[in-house]
């Protein structure tokens, strides 16, 4: 069977950055791209500042030059220097007859020092494999945005039926400017016959300097209905979206998917004990490669909070291994800026699963002493590169 095509990259190491200019990390070179095909790329970077009076600054671009991806040059002031925190984006892009790169890259708001803990891109390849209006649907909103307390929908896609029996994935993107920072701001991922899928919500550091980007993910078999998925943000001090993202991909399309999802809140246990807050265990017809994709939210009830999260996977029976491998020092995302921060999290790997047996994946989280600490919306996919 023929197989889609799936490119990744990722930086592990402490890569640093102690001034304006810019440092390169994750990077898809453009000699892997197809030309004039289009692709679904998600992106995520981890980092902290070695000061909390200074900002991280983060960005995707593409081209040699290159040239920033549409209101993708954000930024964050921490609250305290041992705070990391994750930006994602998540984009459609069409590459040009002449192929370019796609990377991440960081730098400092000053001279102090950022630090990056995680940089992942995957892009996925739709062209041709999938059609648009019928293995996928996307919307996108590049208009400025004044938010208000009420949700309200901007990125939409074209109404859409599934069978009821075809497992779905659904992803919501928004970029925001923060403006104040005093109030939560959040958006919905929101499915017209199914309601609220999942939500996130933070306050901000600094009303001039943050422009953060979240991802939020849902994964399951929709009812047989006919609906809309629609991002919709919201915050009572006039936060403005600068863009937002939407896309219900029909994971049938694929030759095989596992997934699950929780709503319910997790109290994870204290280190160094773990929580395996979601669990797979596909079993591969073939050895071949896989995208497996984890998500969460952190209900954090404090600001002097760390969690620590790691991706583990069985790949051939032997064992599981952390992947993304960070050997002792697994994802951090520490330190959230008010108590009642609901805060996105999601990693995502591509490797090479063997055929012979089931393949368990696991989502693991620990925590410090607090019991008032909790992830919720807690997530895990898995599909095969291999198509139907």
């Amino acid at each position: 069977m023929a197989d889609a095509q799936v490119l990744y990259n990722e930086t592990v190491a402490a890569t640093t950055a102690a001034s304006t200019a810019w440092v390169d990390l994750a990077s898809i070179p453009a000699a892997s791209f197809t030309a004039n095909k289009t692709y679904l790329i998600i992106a995520n970077q981890v980092c902290n500042h070695a000061s909390a009076a200074q900002a991280t600054r983060v960005r995707l671009v593409h081209g040699t030059t290159p040239t920033v991806f549409d209101d993708a040059s954000l930024a964050y002031e921490g609250l305290n220097a041992a705070q990391k925190h994750e930006l994602s984006y998540m984009f459609l892009y069409t590459q040009p007859a002449t192929t370019e790169l796609v990377k991440l890259q960081i730098s400092s708001s000053s001279t102090t020092t950022v630090t990056n803990f995680l940089s992942q891109i995957i892009a996925i390849k739709l062209s041709d494999d999938f059609a648009s209006g019928t293995d996928y649907f996307w919307n996108e909103d590049l208009t400025d945005y004044t938010m208000t307390a009420t949700p309200t929908a901007k990125a939409t896609t074209a109404s859409f039926t599934p069978n009821g029996t075809d497992r779905w994935l659904f992803i919501g993107h928004m970029i925001y400017d923060v403006v104040g920072i005093t109030t939560q701001i959040g958006f919905e991922l929101y499915d017209s016959v199914a309601g609220v899928l999942n939500q996130t919500s933070q306050e901000g550091e600094d009303g001039t300097l943050d422009f953060l980007g979240h991802n939020q993910y849902w994964v399951g078999v929709p009812t047989n209905a006919a609906r809309t998925l629609a991002v919709r943000p919201w915050n009572s001090a006039s936060a403005v979206m600068l863009a937002s993202r939407v896309i219900a991909i029909n994971l049938s399309k694929f030759a095989q998917s596992a997934s699950t999802f929780d709503a319910a809140e997790v109290a994870p246990a204290i280190a160094p004990t773990w929580t395996t807050v979601a669990t797979i265990a596909p079993t591969p017809t073939v050895t071949g490669d896989w995208v497996y994709i984890s998500f969460l939210n952190q209900d954090v009830n404090t600001t002097a909070c760390d969690f620590v999260t790691r991706l583990q996977v069985n790949p051939s029976g032997a064992g599981l291994v952390s992947d993304p491998d960070f050997g002792t020092t697994e994802i951090p995302n520490t330190d959230n800026w008010d108590a009642t921060d609901e805060v996105a999290l999601s990693f995502f790997k591509l490797r090479s699963l063997s055929s012979g047996g089931a393949r368990t994946i696991n989502f693991d989280v620990t925590t410090d002493a607090s019991v008032s600490r909790r992830v919720e919306d807690n997530g895990l996919v898995a599909f095969s590169v291999a198509l139907a």
